[in-house]
């Protein structure tokens, strides 16, 4: 029995194309009921334009720059802590830790970094202090750079970068001790765990509304227009650091057992950007909550320096200037007209006047 390969294939062809034009119909279809409730309910609306505002902004890059400044924030803060428990009896941090409920990890670290650090806590504790205030100050110029790309206004330089980096370490101390304290008061009870997350996300919001009214913003966003970005920001910090207690400290414990120290930078890096996306998202929305309730967005009248890095990339502004530069060698602009130069065409030849009809 022979087979027909041509219209096996045919038929084959056929099925494809019946599903691909099924796929298309769906995805038609699918876009259409998006684009009606976007018309129809103000909160999809809402949502479509923060995430046009993320897009526009470039929240991913300013994002992964921030995770970055982030992580190398907390490789000197960690010296610091090294140093400050070099002071401490090399046994009494296991109680501590302990006390504390941290993972088995970050317990074990704490415990092998205090017996090594005894000898020199002088040293390790300067030369924290140090660094500490460097990385404090690049990431405060990183956080504001990055709010005033995420807003799209002009940039201003940062002011008072000692002052910034003593702010930095103050809201990062505070939530970090923030954490440690919850994960202490959860592991009394259950009870009092639940209240202490409520609690938790109440001081993450208040904390962050702080943070934000102290970033730049347009001129016509009030302080009471920053809540819903911080809100994302106390409600996101929270889940996430459920997430971590849960999670990522026995990712973190794997990965270090596995990999090394690599896996344990790699899961930091991946908090710090998931923390990142946290902050410029709470700035987006921010932007979008001015937009709906402003009745204008000033930053759209206008390009703007900051427009300008985040809509177009180095290769289409060359690519438009040399096309501009074209057109006008193409086709040159005329020379304005002298003046009684229309009188003279209306007049016609030298020396004749306009002949009467």
């Amino acid at each position: 029995m022979q087979v027909d390969h041509g219209q096996v294939s045919s038929r084959w062809n056929r099925r494809l194309q019946a599903r691909a034009a099924w796929a298309r119909r769906q995805r038609g279809e699918a876009l259409e009921r998006v684009e009606a409730a976007r018309q129809r309910f103000p909160a999809v609306r809402f949502v479509f334009t923060a995430a046009d505002h993320d897009r526009v902004a470039g929240g991913p890059l300013l994002a992964g720059a921030l995770a970055f400044r982030l992580f190398l924030w907390l490789l000197p803060a960690g010296l610091v802590l090294v140093g400050c428990l070099g002071f401490f009896a090399p046994g009494s941090t296991q109680q501590l830790t302990s006390e504390a409920a941290l993972g088995g990890f970050a317990a074990s670290t704490i415990a092998t970094a205090t017996r090594q650090a005894h000898e020199a806590r002088w040293i390790l504790l300067a030369t924290g202090l140090i660094a500490l205030f460097s990385a404090s100050v690049t990431l405060a110029r990183t956080l504001w750079v990055a709010t005033t790309l995420a807003w799209q206004l002009p940039l201003v330089k940062l002011r008072r970068p000692p002052r910034a980096a003593a702010m930095v370490v103050g809201f990062l101390g505070s939530a970090l001790g923030l954490a440690v304290a919850a994960n202490w008061l959860r592991s009394i009870d259950y009870g009092v765990g639940l209240v202490t997350t409520l609690l938790l996300v109440v001081a993450y919001t208040v904390l962050a509304w702080v943070v934000l009214s102290l970033l730049p913003r347009p001129p016509h966003v009030s302080v009471e227009g920053l809540l819903p970005g911080a809100l994302l920001i106390g409600v996101g910090i929270q889940v996430l650091h459920l997430v971590t207690v849960l999670y990522l400290a026995k990712q973190l414990s794997s990965a270090s057992q596995l990999y090394g120290a690599l896996g344990g930078a790699a899961t930091l890096m991946l908090w710090a950007y998931l923390v990142a996306r946290i902050l410029i998202g709470a700035t987006t929305v921010n932007r979008a909550w001015a937009t709906h309730h402003g009745g204008h967005d000033e930053t759209t009248g206008e390009a703007t320096l900051a427009q300008q890095l985040s809509l177009l990339t180095a290769t289409t502004v060359v690519r438009r200037g040399w096309r501009a530069a074209r057109q006008r060698k193409d086709h040159p602009p005329r020379a304005p007209a002298e003046p009684g130069e229309h009188l003279r065409d209306s007049q016609g030849p030298a020396g004749q006047g306009r002949r009467p009809e």
